[in-house]
C-alpha cells in the first residue's frame, strides 16, 4: 500500500466513533494504526459500515476487560478512566482519525494475520469474526491529537451498542497533530501491506 501525505483535515466535524478506551490509548501512542470492527446491535443487520472517513474517537469503558486485551494493554485499561475522565457528565474528545484505507476481512486467516498490529487477544478476534455473520471490517487510520480536549455532554442518545454517533455540534480540528510522523506512519503501512498482500481498498 503506497504512502502519501495525509490530506488536509476537515475544519470541524460532528461524527464520532465509539471505541474501547484502552484501544484509543493504543492509537494515541502509535502502538496501532488499525481498528477491527464488528457491527453493534443497533446497526442495520448488525453490520459495521465505514460511514465516515474522518471522525472523533469516542472512548468507551463498557465491555472491555483484561481478558480481552494483550497484557501490554492492561496499563492503558487501568489508566483509561483517568486519561479520559468523564467529568460531571462530560466526555473529552481529543483524538481525531482519518481513514486511509478500508478492507473487509472475509477469512479468519486474514484477521489472524494481523497479530501484533492491535491489542486484542486472539480469542477476541476469533469471537468477533464469527459473531452473527463471519467477517470483520479493517480500518487503517492516521490518528491526530489535539493539545487540549473538547468537552461535550454525555447525552442519552449516545448510549447503546452503536458504532457511530453524531455529536451535539461540530468540533474544530485546529491544532491537531499526527501521533506518528510521516516516516513512522509509512513504516507501519509497509509492514501492514506485507502482512496482507492482497492489498487494500482505498477509503476515498
Amino acid at each position: 500500500m503506497a504512502s502519501s501525505p495525509p490530506p488536509k483535515l476537515l475544519a470541524e466535524n460532528a461524527n464520532a466513533l465509539k471505541e474501547w478506551a484502552a484501544v484509543c490509548r493504543a492509537l494515541e501512542t502509535g502502538r496501532q494504526i488499525i481498528l477491527l470492527r464488528k457491527g453493534g446491535i443497533h446497526e442495520r443487520g448488525g453490520v459495521f459500515r465505514a460511514e465516515h472517513h474522518e471522525f472523533w474517537l469516542y472512548p468507551t469503558f463498557e465491555h472491555q476487560s483484561r481478558a480481552q486485551l494483550l497484557e501490554e494493554a492492561w496499563p492503558w485499561l487501568d489508566e483509561a478512566p483517568h486519561h479520559f475522565p468523564k467529568s460531571q457528565g462530560q466526555i473529552p474528545f481529543q483524538l481525531y482519525a482519518q481513514v486511509t484505507a478500508v478492507k473487509e476481512l472475509a477469512s479468519l486467516e486474514e484477521a489472524l494475520a494481523l497479530r501484533g498490529f492491535h491489542v486484542w487477544t486472539e480469542e477476541v478476534v476469533r469471537q468477533r469474526f464469527d459473531y452473527r455473520r463471519p467477517g470483520l471490517s479493517l480500518l487503517v487510520l492516521r490518528v491526530y491529537r489535539l493539545p487540549q480536549a473538547h468537552w461535550l455532554p454525555d447525552l442519552p442518545r449516545y448510549a447503546g451498542c452503536r458504532s457511530w454517533v453524531e455529536l451535539e455540534h461540530p468540533l474544530p480540528t485546529a491544532g491537531a497533530q499526527p501521533v506518528l510522523d510521516d516516516h513512522e506512519y509509512a513504516a507501519q503501512l509497509r509492514e501492514l501491506s506485507l502482512r496482507l498482500p492482497m492489498g487494500f481498498q482505498s477509503s476515498d
